[in-house]
């Protein structure tokens, strides 16, 4: 929040927004109505931050429609930077735990990708993986050399035993963003947590925040929160950690939880 301002939304002045399935259509963009209302909460004081299982780049690229960046929680809240990009903490998947996860995902003849940074790295092919890699690579992947990673995102549907291989092993967090997309995160790295570390560093407080997400990869922040709102489209796992479900992605949800929190502030001045 900007030193010197007001407090805002009632009892709330940040907000953590979701990007996909939550701040972004079902077609991958923000629509006018979000990014209006998200601006229209920043004039009046509130800091906004974006919170994804996206890379930092793909995160920025999405949210351009807001007037004002902000600091933001990456690749499930295993890097956190500020309104300037710069990175304040980053807690990577070892070498040891992205080459465990990857033989895994080899194995079962799997498909997986690998982020560190701008590079990312593939394992095995399928429709899911090439989809993604159209709106979070920026150059043709490689195969895996070394090194630690930000996340690995497993394509694999629930029932596959890849994904019990994989949430068994030691170091890891892992969560659904999509139905088939499995994130995999270093334990300590879930998006509760990366938005904690930002929000100590900012002297922000979980008691003054909102949040609002769709999937399961949401519900950390969602617990945590002081008013949690999970969208229409969200997942079972995500409404249960919400205390009120508004709108889907597709129908206003963001700007509806934005409505909702300036209803609280005029009731509260009125008081």
């Amino acid at each position: 929040m900007t030193p010197g301002c007001p407090t805002v939304l009632g009892e709330v002045d940040t907000l953590a927004v979701d990007l996909d399935g939550t701040a972004l259509s079902s077609a991958g963009h923000m629509t006018t109505q979000t990014a209006a209302a998200l601006n229209a909460a920043i004039r009046r004081g509130v800091s906004i931050i974006f919170v994804s299982a996206r890379p930092l780049w793909s995160l920025r690229e999405r949210t351009t429609g807001i007037h004002v960046q902000g600091p933001a929680v990456a690749c499930g809240g295993a890097v956190i930077a500020d309104s300037r990009d710069r990175l304040l903490d980053r807690c990577p998947l070892s070498p040891s735990t992205v080459k465990s996860v990857l033989d895994a995902v080899a194995a079962a003849g799997a498909s997986a990708l690998c982020y560190r940074g701008d590079t990312v790295s593939a394992v095995g092919d399928s429709p899911a993986l090439r989809a993604e890699l159209r709106i979070t690579a920026r150059q043709v992947p490689g195969a895996w050399t070394g090194g630690d990673a930000d996340k690995v995102v497993v394509f694999a549907a629930g029932d596959d035993p890849v994904v019990s291989a994989v949430t068994r092993l030691p170091g890891t967090f892992t969560a659904r963003s999509h139905g088939s997309y499995l994130e995999v995160t270093a334990t300590g790295a879930d998006k509760g947590r990366g938005l904690d570390r930002l929000l100590h560093r900012l002297d922000l407080h979980w008691d003054r925040l909102a949040a609002v997400g769709d999937g399961d990869n949401d519900v950390p922040m969602l617990r945590h929160a002081r008013h949690a709102f999970a969208v229409a489209n969200a997942t079972e796992q995500a409404r249960l950690a919400a205390d009120v479900v508004v709108p889907s992605n597709d129908d206003g949800g963001v700007a509806d939880v934005i409505a909702r929190l300036l209803a609280i502030r005029h009731g509260a001045q009125a008081r």
